[in-house]
């Protein structure tokens, strides 16, 4: 759905890995604003519950993580979606999160 509700192309399932910071993930969806200039948007999708704030918060320091492994190879991400359909579609938008300073806050 998101890209019916979006009108955008987007690629499924996408391997994500950087053995020199020792990442890996999988995303459920990438959508490519330009393909070119590697700009993206990172998107999630959820069909089991319902999103409170603090869920969402879990789940966009997950897509950051994601992130920060498509940045070391040049690419700029636009944003992260988080589309959830449950009895109704949802989508929940968030910038990019910075993981050093997430990880800083953690050791205070």
């Amino acid at each position: 759905f998101p890209s019916h509700e979006k009108q955008r192309e987007v690629e499924p399932e996408i391997f994500v890995s950087t053995v020199k910071k020792g990442m890996v993930g999988q995303i459920d969806g990438l959508s490519l604003l330009d393909e070119e200039k590697k700009i993206a948007v990172i998107m999630d999708y959820k069909t089991d519950h319902d999103l409170k704030p603090d869920k969402l918060r879990l789940h966009y320091i997950q897509l950051s993580f994601y992130a920060d492994i498509l940045k070391a190879f040049c690419w700029t991400i636009e944003g992260l979606e988080i589309w959830n359909f449950t009895d109704k579609r949802s989508v929940s938008e968030s910038e990019v999160l910075d993981l050093a300073e997430l990880e800083a806050n953690l050791k205070k």
